[in-house]
């Protein structure tokens, strides 16, 4: 850089609200580019953009004066302005761990000097298992993302020149099938989580947080829902009872520091309204009119009814973890197969509509997938009996 000074930080906004900033960090000295490093930050409001952008700089601006920079120190700074700018706790989680305990001698190199051959060496050596255990594809592509992804950051704000990682192949995971109940099983476990939600027979803590569980565990199966989405849910995320029933997926709730929290974007970034049968919304709103006559009398009295979890044990967020192992353990008991867990309940809700016809950019829309291709490839193994029923009309057409 040629240490033109930083202009003031101004929070400008995509067409659909979104804020971002776009600063001036002076000019490339090697290349002679201005440089102008874009980062948006979705589910913020105007000031906190301008707190997770400062704070973003401000490592930046660190990365820059430090006169030897290590790997290990990079991928600090880099998860450092990942949580600044607003990643999921689970994620900076995963890439801390995985930047503790996979980049090896490799963290101790001067960043500037890795080449492609080094990167691609540790690779090879976290897949042969050679110094420790072997780690699977999966784990060591995600390493991989965590070294491209720093290093792309190190070139966007102008403190390397080139990204090592660029040459470097991703390992190819396993491809699994997305396993999921048929209609029969899924029909049943949806009767019985209805009953175990309704059951207002048994009383104290585990009995309350069985209802919950069993209730968040049946949105899932009909909407597609993950864990985190479904505990999310508020009042306010309930359409109007004038209208066509129907939820607003608005948030997550995620483990931040050990203490469940909900964060008001999605996985996918986007909210999104997915339509339920008018039972399961009635069943919703009993919940929901419940609690509220429970905490009517409360002192002081509750402002935030409307923004108040649907789910709940009475501490606010539910543990997505806890809640998941509770339906797990309830799947075992009641003589489910091994594979189901509570993401299974997401799987058999798309198998079924993509089994029924439904169109595949529907369920993209219903599940908050961020194209239509990840549908596609997730289901791909539900889609030869569609592909035997189009060449059965096809037969008829042309008989």
């Amino acid at each position: 850089m040629d240490g033109t000074e930083i202009k003031p930080l101004h929070i400008l906004h995509t067409a659909d609200g979104t804020p971002y900033v776009r600063p001036y960090l002076g000019t490339d000295p090697a290349t002679g580019r201005r440089v102008r490093p874009y980062r948006e930050f979705p589910g913020m409001t105007d000031a906190e953009a301008e707190e997770a952008a400062r704070a973003w700089l401000d490592a930046a601006d660190a990365a820059r004066r430090s006169p030897c920079l290590t790997v290990g120190e990079l991928l600090r700074r880099y998860i450092d302005s990942l949580e600044a700018r607003g990643a999921a706790p689970a994620t900076v989680d995963a890439y801390r761990r995985a930047a503790r305990r996979r980049t090896g001698r490799l963290s101790r190199a001067d960043a500037a000097t890795v080449t492609t051959e080094a990167v691609d060496g540790r690779i090879l050596e976290l897949l042969r298992g050679r110094g420790g255990a072997r780690l699977s594809p999966q784990t060591v592509a995600q390493w991989r993302d965590l070294m491209h992804g720093a290093y792309r950051w190190a070139v966007s704000i102008g403190i390397m020149e080139r990204n090592p990682v660029d040459g470097s192949p991703r390992p190819r995971a396993a491809t699994t099938e997305a396993r999921a109940l048929d209609s029969d099983a899924a029909r049943r476990l949806a009767a019985a989580l209805a009953n175990v939600a309704t059951d207002r027979t048994r009383r104290g803590p585990r009995a309350e947080f069985a209802r919950n569980a069993a209730a968040a565990a049946l949105v899932s199966l009909h909407t597609g829902m993950r864990c985190g989405e479904a505990l999310a849910l508020r009042a306010c995320d309930l359409s109007d009872p004038l209208g066509p029933p129907a939820l607003w997926v608005r948030g997550t709730v995620t483990l931040d520091g050990g203490t469940p929290t909900r964060r008001p974007t999605t996985k996918g970034r986007k909210p999104r309204a997915v339509a339920i049968s008018p039972a399961l919304r009635s069943m919703l709103a009993e919940i929901h009119t419940a609690r509220a006559l429970e905490t009517l009398y409360q002192l002081p009295p509750r402002r935030d009814a409307e923004d108040a979890p649907i789910f709940t044990t009475g501490a606010g967020w539910m543990n997505p973890k806890s809640v998941s192992r509770w339906f797990t353990r309830y799947a075992r008991e009641n003589g489910y197969p091994p594979f189901v867990t509570f993401h299974t309940l997401r799987h058999t809700h798309a198998t079924l509509l993509l089994q029924a016809g439904i169109d595949p950019k529907a369920v993209q829309t219903r599940l908050g997938h961020a194209d239509v291709a990840t549908t596609l490839r997730t289901y791909a193994h539900v889609m030869p009996a569609r592909d035997a029923e189009a060449a059965d009309a096809a037969a008829r057409r042309l008989s």
